[in-house]
């Protein structure tokens, strides 16, 4: 069989053809998968990652005479080992958990598409301002404010004695499980309410420890795809566990409440396989405590 000029044309187009339409099915695939992630950030987030005024409320720290201390750069040993330098005039500071919360909730709103319109406010001075979407971060009298007055009630701070001394921790409201920072423990709270008298959405992450409140902003940003897909624009909380010694990266998600819907747990292998473990985690913390109060 003679090969000619017209056959080859054909193979080379033919070979052409389908690298494009691979190439492109390969595309419109990517494409669709970015989207879906992206749709899920932005149900999640809802108002929050739209184009409208959004507040970020932490707790500001100052000092009666306006001056902080930062140690100096040992470049010249000995002479510069152990000083430290003074500044002045300094209104307030932010803690480092804050900050570390604040950089990862601002790469979660720019994944969202907003740029611009974030208003930094004062959680303890400013804790009445109730007219904007807001974030709160860390301890304080609006995340109080915020736990005690938005709907639905998911989660509560609670006290109780713990050889002895009283100790603060989480409470779900569909558990009595008790979650205190104790033996190199923290727990850092995701929470998404209503406040009902103006309707604005709040996010609340903090912890019972500085290092709960870095988890729980750090396990937002990571997992913003898996909370939209569990929750969509639906109100929830999540309890992120974390161990002192290993760091803000040793989030991981602990409790949630609500469970999310069996119709979305199916859909998403990842999402499922989180329900799973909880469920079975959750199964055995109560069947110690059955074992606990039997032997009572």
């Amino acid at each position: 069989m003679t090969i000619t000029a017209d056959i080859w044309v054909s193979a080379i187009l033919g070979a052409v053809v389908s690298a494009v339409f691979a190439g492109t099915i390969a595309l419109l695939h990517r494409t669709y998968r970015i989207m879906r992630r992206l749709s899920a950030v932005r149900r999640l987030l809802g108002p929050l990652g739209q184009d409208m005024p959004v507040a970020f409320f932490s707790k500001r720290l100052y000092s009666q005479n306006r001056e902080y201390l930062s140690d100096v750069p040992n470049y010249f040993p000995p002479h510069t080992q152990g000083q430290t330098s003074i500044h002045r005039n300094i209104p307030y500071v932010v803690g480092t958990a804050q900050m570390e919360a604040a950089a990862d909730i601002m790469h979660l709103l720019g994944r969202a598409g907003r740029h611009s319109g974030v208003q930094y406010l004062s959680a303890d001075t400013d804790w009445d301002v109730w007219d904007k979407h807001l974030f709160a971060v860390g301890g304080s009298h609006k995340t109080e404010a915020i736990l005690s007055s938005c709907e639905p009630r998911l989660v509560e701070l609670a006290r109780q004695e713990i050889q002895g001394t009283y100790t603060i921790g989480f409470k779900l409201t569909n558990s009595d499980e008790f979650f205190p920072a104790v033996n190199g423990n923290d727990y850092g709270l995701i929470l998404k309410a209503t406040y009902p008298p103006t309707g604005v959405q709040c996010f609340v992450l903090m912890g019972i420890g500085s290092l709960g409140t870095e988890a729980a902003a750090y396990f937002l940003r990571n997992n913003a795809v898996m909370l939209g897909r569990a929750y969509g624009g639906r109100s929830f909380t999540v309890l992120v566990h974390c161990r002192l010694q290993q760091g803000k990266q040793s989030a991981r998600l602990h409790r949630w409440n609500p469970t999310p819907a069996w119709t979305r747990v199916i859909r998403y292998p990842s999402l499922w396989a989180e329900y799973r473990r909880i469920e079975r985690m959750s199964n055995k913390t109560n069947s110690a405590d059955a074992k606990s109060r039997a032997a009572d």
